[in-house]
C-alpha cells in the first residue's frame, strides 16, 4: 500500500476523559477500519503490529485492537466507523476515504501526513528496554543561518536502525548545543524534554520524517522516522514555507 493511501483518523473518542481512563486503568484501544477483507490486508496489519511493537505496544498485552472490515462494500464504512466511535476507541486507523465516513463535524478530525527533511541536532537517553537512544532531536536552518529546534522523533526506528543511528552519531557528539535557542522543555504534545538526558551533535546528519502538522508553537506533531538522507547537505535543510494559517 502507498504511504499516501494510509490516513490516520483521530476521532471524538480520542477526547474520552483522561480521568475515566486512569480510574479504570484500561488498556488503550485502537480501532482499525478497512474497506477490504482481513485476507487482503494481512501484510498491512502485520506491518502495523510491527510498528506498534517497536513503539512498545503489544496487542492483548498493553493494547487492544478492534478490527472492522467492510469486505469491499464501501456502504458499510459509515456504520463500521460509528461502531468504533461507540466503542470509545482512542484512535482510528483507516484506509478509507474520509467522504465514506460519518459527518466530520460531529466527531472526525482527519490528518494527512507530510514528509520533510530535518537536521539531527542531538539524541535523548532511552528509557526502559529501549535500545541505545530514546529519540532524535530535529532542527532546520532559518534564512538568517540560525538553527532552530523542530521537535523529536522516536517512532519508526527498528532496533537495528537504532543501533546504526547511534553509531552514526557517536563521532558527531559535542558538548555545546548547536541550536540558536534551547528547545522548550514542555509542550502541549508529548512528554517533557529533560535537557540533562540530551546529547548534542554537530548538525551534519539529515533524516526524513513524516508528520501530521506543525503545532501553533512551531513544533512537529505525530512524527515518524523514515530514514537517513545522505544525499542532502544539512545546510540546505530549511522549513517549507507554511501554508496560510500555519505558525
Amino acid at each position: 500500500m502507498r504511504r499516501r493511501d494510509f490516513i490516520t483518523l483521530l476521532g471524538g473518542a480520542a477526547a474520552w476523559p483522561v480521568a475515566a481512563r486512569a480510574q479504570h486503568k484500561a488498556m488503550p484501544v485502537v480501532g482499525f477500519l478497512s474497506p477490504g477483507s482481513q485476507a487482503d490486508w494481512g501484510p498491512f496489519t502485520a506491518a502495523v503490529g510491527q510498528g506498534l511493537g517497536e513503539a512498545g505496544y503489544v496487542e492483548d498485552q498493553n493494547l487492544v485492537i478492534e478490527h472492522r472490515w467492510a469486505e469491499n462494500n464501501y456502504e458499510r464504512l459509515p456504520s463500521l466507523a460509528a461502531d468504533l466511535v461507540g466503542r470509545k476507541v482512542d484512535v482510528i486507523l483507516a484506509t478509507a476515504v474520509a467522504s465514506s465516513l460519518p459527518d466530520r463535524r460531529s466527531w472526525l478530525k482527519t490528518k494527512c501526513l507530510n514528509r520533510e527533511e530535518f537536521v539531527v541536532v542531538g539524541w535523548s537517553d532511552p528509557e526502559g528496554s529501549r535500545h541505545r537512544l530514546g529519540s532524535l532531536l530535529l532542527g532546520y536552518y532559518r534564512l538568517d543561518g540560525n538553527l532552530s529546534y523542530a521537535g523529536r522523533v522516536g517512532t519508526g526506528l527498528s532496533v537495528a536502525e537504532l543501533e546504526r543511528v547511534w553509531r552514526r552519531l557517536q563521532p558527531l557528539a559535542i558538548h555545546k548545543m548547536p541550536l540558536s535557542e534551547p528547545p522548550p522543555r514542555h509542550s502541549r504534545f508529548g512528554g517533557p524534554l529533560q535537557l540533562s538526558r540530551v546529547h548534542w551533535v554537530r548538525p551534519e546528519m539529515v533524516v526524513e520524517v513524516s508528520f501530521a502538522e506543525w503545532t501553533p508553537d512551531g513544533l512537529l506533531r505525530h512524527v515518524v522516522y523514515l530514514g537517513e538522507r545522505e544525499d542532502k547537505p544539512a545546510i540546505d535543510v530549511r522549513r517549507d514555507r507554511p501554508q496560510q494559517g500555519s505558525p
